[in-house]
């Protein structure tokens, strides 16, 4: 046994944790800007909260820190004292340890996992769920943790008990059923042995055989080795529609009134006996008697041999068995169907007394006999909980349906998971007589292949011929003929029936009884015939016994003689009243199942089906279902090739399960349906139909799709958070996410329109797909956007129309929908906090609302109208929010970007960007071998201005200066930054000397325009500049640092010259 404690989880993550630290230093303002995010990013994951499923997330270290409301709902607790481990107390305690060890495993291997468990209501009620857990990851691998969600599962474990309870039961009763048939068969056989005796005492007399075998109820013939007829009795001629055993001497089968086929059927039998010389017993033939009625005949063909031991000719006889058949087949339906599932089924008594149990209970279960079973404690001894088992059998036993599912012990102790249907049964009169339960192992599937031959070779002796007892008597009381069958079945013996000078006396003591039977005798002796009568008789023990007895009048050397065959089916009798009681429960199970069953035709066409596939496919009966479904391959089944796979897999293994397919219900409907069956063979292995069971899944399937879409959205999601949070970079965020939201919703063309400050806009990004026009750059006017449409935008407001062209346009919008070929137009507005000045955009605080209108993500289905759903348009509303979050972001980082780089007294580039733009532009220049060019610039006597007017004063001299050194250059390369104090350089590329002197004289006429006045400045009445620059072409063996000191130099020569100059540095 592991122990698993649910602090472990945190050291699986430790090192992942400090691997991937990162420090970052902000400022007061940077500080709540992060606060802002992540308060905009729990409002994000309360968008979570509707979904309809139990939903939980955890963090890296095993912690869990989010539940939905269904969670909180479901539990009755708050999400306070669900985080943590407080969610592991409402686990029930016997399922704790292997809920640990799942999520241990789990988190050990990074893999989905799924479990079922136990989990406390807020009625402290246990309900069994089926959690399922996805593990999530960063972009660059690093695993965040783990999200999940969760159903209730209760109800359907109830529900398959049930059935597997009613099947038990059912098996129960056909096992017994089998002892009896099995003894009953071996007294039989000792009867045969008997009637064989019989048979060669008979042989004595021919002309007395001839008597008997014109009476006995079965058909006999005799023919020679050709297969022409040599004889019959007087069975036999009726049988085989003559109108005398004399009549059909000299014929063959194909004089007789028969098929073609059947005669050479018949000819062939007969071939085989002679060929092989081997007698054939028992053969059961289908025959059409000359009525048209299809009757089942038992034949037996035996090889007659002369004293040489040569074939002669062969016996015949047949039986009409078609009651028997009928039965036989009724009762191998039933017992297959119990037989073949792989379900354990048990049925008990009314008092919950395990009664019966299929072989895959025992199985399942470990219980080899219901004995076993019941001394072990009976059902209650398979709950884990018993409570839960108390609470199940009172229901039960209450005359109520019960299903769901529950954990189980097996006789060694194992826990089976199963899912368990449970039903009363009830006689005609709606008494409780019995239970029947159903598991089915839900944890590992049991084969459903059935061992056809044991299962055959256990009721082929359901009903075996049965033996006569045969009497020859006259009207005088005298018995020619009274073998010791009639003995068995009486118990008189010759000497006391001939003794007794009323023989029916014996057998018929009740008065009214007596003279009916010789009511009979009468009406034998004057209209003849064949009398067959069901009677019942009292036997010398005193036991009623019920028999068919055969009468007919044997004309014996001018005497009238009564010959009598008696049948002892009172065991037949009690089989019907069985076999009646069984198909009654066979029928409540058929028609009360919860899962639809069938059985069809090789060719697709159905048979016969229950209540509940009707139901499924959405027919108002079973009748109107087989009547209206004639094809299976194209009516129902949605792809049509479903049928012919379906075909295939029961073709090489008899029996398929777990067959998912979407099919149309009769309302056009389509669903997904999950099928197993069988196919059912008759003795000689040839294909009689299929059977099975349909379950309907398309819950589940919805379901499936459903948590595939949903994480799909939060990868999606997470992918887009995680790169705003770890980029600034805008173009590339936003291109990434037009392509991906395309992707995700299978549609044409994503756009993102941002919009100007003068009301007008532009199409900046977007992923198309082929075959539909690009609108990127394309400008929209503000008289295209109405001020209602504007104020809703604001507002947060979505505008998702499935059919453009049944909306009300401007002309403007018509022409923009018509050239981009919109059909169906879902918009959802980007909406940021409001700028304002720079000093107070880095001091927002998180209450400030985004309701600036930014731009707007706009999603375009082109190929024709579509019907938005609620989740894409929630997923577009998220994603819009994290848009924003994003685009604030950039723009903050732009704004403390250039805050970074400008001097913030002039608004010039400061000597950090001075820097950095003198190396790139440096290596370029290099690059592409062109010169550059760099100019200092010194305010003369600026600490005397300084003393003179005071230092703002003086700043505000410098803000002029740097604007006139601003106005002097023209090209974008050009660079003026303050390079410290009063002291100024321009950065020239591309520029030679020429050009930089020019540039300079620019400079000396821009101050000079500003007149400012400077008193205490020995060489001017104004404010001057002095200035050193440097012209050179750059090379790799140069250094920079020579470059500024020349110009340093340069600088430092005009002030020696007198100030108010330009002096440029010569290279010697």
């Amino acid at each position: 046994m592991i122990n698993v404690k649910m602090s472990d989880f945190s050291r699986f993550h430790e090192q992942d944790n400090l691997d991937s630290e990162h420090h970052y230093h902000f400022d007061g303002n940077l500080h709540r800007l992060a606060t802002a995010i992540e308060q905009e990013r729990k409002r994000f994951a309360g968008l979570s909260e509707p979904t309809p499923v139990l939903i939980w997330a955890c963090n890296a270290e095993g912690s869990y820190t989010f539940f939905n409301e269904d969670w909180l709902e479901f539990t009755g607790r708050s999400l306070e004292m669900e985080r943590g481990e407080g969610w592991f107390r409402g686990v029930h305690p016997e399922d704790r340890q292997n809920c640990l060890i799942t999520y241990w495993q789990a988190f050990g291997d990074r893999k989905p996992f799924q479990q079922e468990y136990r989990l406390r209501r807020f009625d402290h009620q246990y309900r069994w769920i089926f959690n399922t857990g996805v593990p999530q990851w960063t972009a660059n691998g690093k695993f965040l943790g783990y999200t999940g969600s969760a159903i209730d599962i209760t109800e359907r474990r109830r529900a398959s008990e049930e059935l597997l309870h009613l099947c038990y039961h059912l098996q129960d009763i056909l096992d017994d059923r089998t002892t009896q048939l099995t003894a009953t068969n071996e007294k039989l056989q000792e009867e045969i042995q008997e009637r064989l005796k019989a048979e060669a005492a008979l042989e004595r007399s021919q002309q007395m055989l001839q008597l008997v075998m014109d009476n006995i109820p079965k058909a006999i013939f005799w023919k020679d080795p050709n297969s022409v007829y040599l004889g019959c009795n007087r069975r036999g001629a009726l049988e085989a529609g003559v109108i005398s055993s004399e009549a059909i001497v000299g014929l063959t089968d194909e004089d007789l009134p028969a098929t073609r086929e059947m005669a050479d059927y018949l000819r062939k039998c007969d071939r085989t006996v002679i060929e092989t010389n081997i007698p054939q017993y028992r053969h059961i033939e289908t025959r059409t008697r000359p009525d048209g009625k299809i009757v089942y005949l038992e034949t037996n063909r035996i090889p007659l041999h002369d004293s040489n031991g040569n074939i002669v000719a062969i016996l015949v006889t047949s039986e009409d068995i078609t009651d028997r058949q009928k039965a036989e087949e009724t009762l191998l339906r039933i017992r297959k169907a119990v037989d073949s599932t792989t379900d354990a089924i048990a049925i008990m008594d009314a008092t919950g007394v395990q009664i019966y149990q299929n072989r895959a209970f025992c199985d399942l279960f470990e219980y080899e006999t219901v004995e076993q079973f019941n001394q072990h404690g009976g059902h209650r001894s398979l709950y884990i909980d018993p409570t839960v088992g108390e609470a199940v059998m009172s229901h039960i036993l209450g005359g109520y349906s019960w299903q769901g599912e529950v954990h189980k012990l097996t006789r060694s102790g194992r826990v089976i998971p199963v899912h368990m249907r449970a039903d009363a049964i009830r006689d005609p009169q709606g008494h409780l007589v019995g239970l029947i339960c159903v598991n089915t192992n839900i944890s590992e599937r049991l084969s459903t292949q059935e061992k056809i031959f044991q299962t055959a070779q256990q009721l082929t002796s359901v009903i075996e011929t049965v033996g006569e007892g045969i009497t020859l008597s006259s009207q005088t009381g005298k018995f020619w003929i009274y073998n010791s069958k009639m003995e068995e079945i009486t118990g008189y013996t010759l000497a006391e029936v001939e003794s007794s000078q009323d023989f029916l006396s014996l057998l018929y003591p009740d008065p009214q009884a007596h003279q009916d039977a010789l009511m009979g005798l009468y009406e034998i002796l004057e209209r003849g015939g064949v009398r067959d009568v069901e009677t019942t008789i009292v036997t010398k023990s005193g036991e009623q016994k019920t028999l068919l007895v055969s009468t007919s009048i044997v004309e014996n050397q001018n005497e009238r003689l009564f010959l009598s065959a008696y049948r002892d089916i009172s065991e037949r009798k009690q089989a019907l009243e069985s076999l009646q009681k069984a198909e009654y429960q066979y029928r409540s199970l058929f028609e009360n199942a919860i899962e639809g069953i069938f059985q069809t035709t090789w060719d697709g066409h159905y048979i016969n089906v229950n209540p509940a596939l009707a139901k499924i496919y959405g027919y108002d009966s079973p009748q109107a279902l087989m009547t209206q479904l004639t094809d299976i391959s194209h009516q129902l089944y949605v792809d049509p090739g479903r049928r012919a796979e379906f075909i295939s897999q029961l073709q090489e293994s008899d029996s398929i399960t777990n067959f998912e397919s979407q099919v149309y219900r009769a309302d056009h409907q389509i669903i997904w349906i999950s099928e197993k069956a069988r196919a059912v063979r008759d003795g000689l292995g040839q294909l009689l139909y299929y059977e099975g069971m349909v379950e309907d899944i398309t819950e589940r399937k919805q379901a499936e799709e459903n948590l595939q879409q949903q994480a799909e959205r939060q990868r999606l999601m997470l992918v887009i958070t995680q790169r705003i949070r770890r980029s600034l970079k805008l173009d590339k965020i936003l291109q990434t996410t037009v392509s991906q939201v395309r992707e995700f919703l299978n549609t044409d063309r994503v756009v993102i329109y941002r919009f100007h400050d003068d009301g007008n806009g532009v199409m900046v990004f977007e992923s198309v797909a082929p075959g539909w026009k690009s609108v990127v750059g394309t400008i929209v006017t503000e008289d295209c956007w109405t001020p209602h449409y504007l104020a809703g935008f604001s507002q947060g407001q979505v505008q998702a129309m499935a059919d453009l062209s049944t909306q009300d346009f401007s002309q403007c919008d018509i022409r923009l929908l018509s050239e981009f070929q919109v059909q169906a137009n879902l918009v959802v507005p980007i909406l940021t906090r409001r700028r304002s000045d720079t000093s107070a955009e880095l001091g927002f605080v998180a209450s400030e609302p985004y309701n600036r209108l930014w731009g707007l993500l706009m999603v375009q289905h082109c190929s024709g109208p579509r019907q938005w759903e609620s989740t894409a348009v929630d997923f577009i509303k998220q994603l819009a929010v994290q848009l924003g979050i994003a685009i604030q972001q950039a723009e903050l980082y732009q704004q403390l970007e250039r805050l970074a780089t400008l001097d913030g007294l002039t608004q010039v580039p400061n000597r950090r960007q001075f820097d950095t733009y003198l190396i790139t532009e440096w290596r370029r220049c290099i690059r592409e071998f062109t010169p550059i060019s760099l100019i200092l610039c010194d305010v003369d006597f600026f600490k005397h201005y300084n003393d003179t007017y005071g230092h703002q004063e003086g700043d505000r001299c410098l803000q002029e200066v740097a604007q006139a050194l601003t106005r002097s250059i023209r090209r974008p390369g050009d660079l003026v930054a303050r390079y410290g104090g009063e002291e100024f350089a321009i950065i020239l590329p591309n520029t030679d000397a020429e050009g930089m002197c020019n540039v300079a004289g620019t400079i000396r006429e821009q101050i000079l325009q500003l007149q400012r006045i400077h008193e205490t400045s020995p060489i001017s009445e104004y404010i001057s500049v002095s200035m050193g620059g440097v012209s050179v072409l750059p090379n790799s063996n140069m250094q920079l640092e020579h470059l500024i000191s020349m110009a340093d130099t340069a600088l430092y020569q005009a002030k020696a010259q007198g100030r108010d100059r330009f002096v440029m540095h010569t290279m010697s």
